[in-house]
């Protein structure tokens, strides 16, 4: 991760064409965070150079700076998730060590603060960088690096996906094209899809 991180929070009116306005700032400076969110919050997680699993949360639908929800067990770069009611935060690295994790925690993010233990990963992978789009029913984890293979070829193609009702261990769901870490997904209410 390179040096030049903020604790900026922008926003769009969706309904309508503009450019981003100010919503309020962060808890402190971060990046390689994973974010996700229900109808009325959303939920930022997991920060560099923060190192400390920090999660914030605003409320949407007012603008301002954000709070601190609670912590996640890896410090940064996890994927995240969520339905209406539950997010979910996968895989990620501690720093300075001992490494990536093969973890997914959760949250109700109508609580106050409470983290669990939700599952982990596809064959225990460890797994950094990647990213998650879900429906309802499903949350997908795509991409990311395994720390379980040899840096030249480090980058995966995997698809998994956990029960967002009931977690347990991830379940593989497919590949993707191509490799990738660090890249973005979007969903609607029928998945990772699109078009709808």
């Amino acid at each position: 991760p390179g040096p030049n991180y903020n604790s900026t929070l922008d926003y769009v009116e969706i309904s309508t064409l503009g450019s981003r306005a100010d919503y309020g700032d962060l808890t402190a400076i971060g990046g390689w965070n994973a974010a996700a969110s229900s109808p009325t919050r959303g939920f930022f997680g997991g920060f560099y150079p923060r190192n400390d699993g920090s999660l914030d949360m605003i409320t949407i639908a007012s603008k301002g700076n954000a709070v601190n929800f609670g912590n996640l067990f890896a410090h940064y770069a996890q994927s995240a998730c969520s339905n209406s009611v539950r997010a979910i935060f996968a895989g990620g690295t501690h720093y300075p060590g001992p490494g990536y994790s093969s973890g997914i925690q959760s949250i109700i993010m109508s609580s106050d603060g409470i983290v669990d233990d939700f599952g982990e990963s596809y064959n225990r992978d460890m797994l950094y960088a990647g990213r998650g789009v879900a429906s309802q029913t499903r949350g997908c984890i795509t991409g990311g690096t395994n720390a379980t293979m040899p840096a030249s070829v480090d980058e995966v193609t995997t698809i998994q996906y956990v029960d967002l009702n009931s977690g347990g261990k991830a379940i593989a769901f497919g590949d993707m094209s191509i490799p990738r870490r660090n890249h973005r997904g979007v969903s609607d209410s029928h998945g990772g899809l699109g078009g709808y």
